[in-house]
């Protein structure tokens, strides 16, 4: 998911290490967006390394989030985290979205079903559909024809 808003407040990281001996480091920071006529404010989560994507962002700058949402529960008690994974400026975002994006391309040839040999000289396969020469293609009336109340 992804939003954009205005980074409010960085609170400092934390860090420690864990029953299983790992270390960890965390860091938050809460932005405002506009939900509507209302001010929204949300409280993102950078776990490890993602913790840097902060650097260079400050109070008051606009910022487009990347994020995922993710419960767990721990002693019968549920947790929320919303997890950033990508922070941009808006004019990264829009960059990044306008880009010159080019749809992926189907293979010119596919490889041929078992047991069917590939085509000698021609690697793109060819229909064997014909179209009719004439969207309707009906027998001609010459007006011969006794049970015609046409008057053409």
């Amino acid at each position: 998911m992804d939003i954009k808003g205005t980074i409010t407040k960085i609170l400092p990281p934390t860090g420690g290490v864990s029953s299983a001996g790992r270390e960890w480091k965390k860091q938050e920071f809460v932005i405002d967006y506009i939900d509507g006529s209302f001010t929204r404010q949300v409280c993102f989560t950078l776990f490890g390394d993602k913790v840097n994507l902060l650097a260079g962002f400050q109070p008051g700058m606009e910022v487009a989030v990347s994020f995922q949402v993710e419960s767990r529960e721990f002693q019968g008690k549920w947790f929320t985290n919303v997890n950033a994974w990508r922070l941009q400026s808006p004019e990264q975002a829009v960059a990044a979205a306008t880009s010159a994006y080019t749809a992926p391309m189907p293979p010119a040839y596919a490889a041929p079903l078992p047991g069917t040999p590939a085509p000698a000289n021609n690697p793109v396969p060819q229909s064997s559909y014909t179209p009719p020469s004439s969207p309707y293609d009906f027998p001609a009336d010459n007006g011969d024809d006794p049970g015609s109340d046409l008057p053409f």
